[in-house]
């Protein structure tokens, strides 16, 4: 009898220490997650948070989508292979100001691409407007500022020739200078009336409004006090992390609204160059959207 209890009681022992070691070890991965995707700060950019994340944040944190390359003032994001400088943030109205990083200190390029957004998640915004920028272009002959069909030139070294930024509804009134290249862009409606200068207009950039990434269960997850974050081993891809429970529900079961929250990291402010610049004459205001007639030639 006394050898039949032995291994008994070593198989309780061995199922007792399990379980505590278990649970603290989930607690702690749980709490580290939480403190692991606490709201950013960025140069001017403050209290980011879901769905975006920065380089040094673990995945989860974020929507694949949304993450963000932070080096100390300047914030870039991906979108469809392409980086766009990160303006300003409204996680309100969940809208973005951005900027083609390409053309940002410079709208003189050899690279002619036009980029586009993924519509599933980023979409443009009533703010914005659809410009041309027209490359290699005819000689007028003669030199200075000129509107033709409400077109801005500026000079671009490249080529040698004539460079527009027009409307895309005002484009053909330029097709007889054989422009041989060009881009479309989206810029701001109101940079366009209130500065003369192309480099400026497009370093403000554009907007747009991003959706797609269960802002229903992130509201609810951030009003009981947890965090968002993203799970690819859930069907719609989101987890609420929670401070002080494993985090496989969608609501914090403990509101934890008493619980402080901790201080945005701040990262060190670094100046930027300054955008192309260049003083042009104030134009009339563009019209709406309409497609180029121009085709990229290689």
């Amino acid at each position: 009898m006394p050898l039949s209890l032995v291994p008994l009681s070593s198989s309780l022992i061995n199922t007792l220490f399990f379980f505590s070691l278990l649970f603290p070890t989930y607690a702690s991965t749980d709490a580290e997650r939480y403190t692991a995707c606490e709201p950013f700060s960025c140069g001017k950019l403050t209290n980011i948070s879901y769905p975006f994340w920065s380089n040094d944040q673990p995945g989860y944190c974020g929507h694949p989508k949304f993450k963000l390359d932070c080096q100390q003032d300047n914030v870039t994001i991906d979108i469809v292979s392409h980086t766009f400088q990160v303006i300003d943030m409204n996680q309100k109205s969940k809208v973005l100001t951005i900027a083609r990083l390409d053309l940002l200190a410079d709208p003189c390029t050899n690279d002619y691409v036009n980029v586009k957004l993924d519509p599933e998640f980023f979409n443009y915004t009533s703010n914005d407007d659809d410009y041309t920028l027209l490359y290699d272009c005819g000689s007028l002959g003669y030199t200075g500022s000129v509107n033709i069909g409400g077109a801005r030139a500026f000079n671009c070294p490249i080529g040698g020739q004539d460079a527009f930024f027009v409307a895309n509804t005002e484009v053909v009134n330029l097709i007889s200078l054989g422009c041989k290249n060009s881009i479309n862009v989206s810029v701001l409606r109101e940079a366009v009336k209130s500065d003369s200068d192309v480099g400026n207009v497009l370093a403000s950039g554009f907007e747009v409004g991003w959706s797609g990434v269960n802002e229903d269960e992130c509201d609810g997850c951030t009003r009981s006090s947890g965090r968002c974050g993203y799970s690819s081993s859930t069907t719609s891809g989101f987890m609420c992390l929670c401070q002080n429970q494993q985090s496989d529900a969608e609501i914090c079961k403990q509101n934890m609204a008493g619980s402080p929250e901790p201080t945005p990291r701040v990262t060190p402010a670094k100046s930027q160059s300054p955008p192309y610049s260049q003083t042009f004459p104030e134009q009339s205001p563009q019209s709406p959207n309409a497609p180029s007639m121009f085709s990229s030639i290689s």
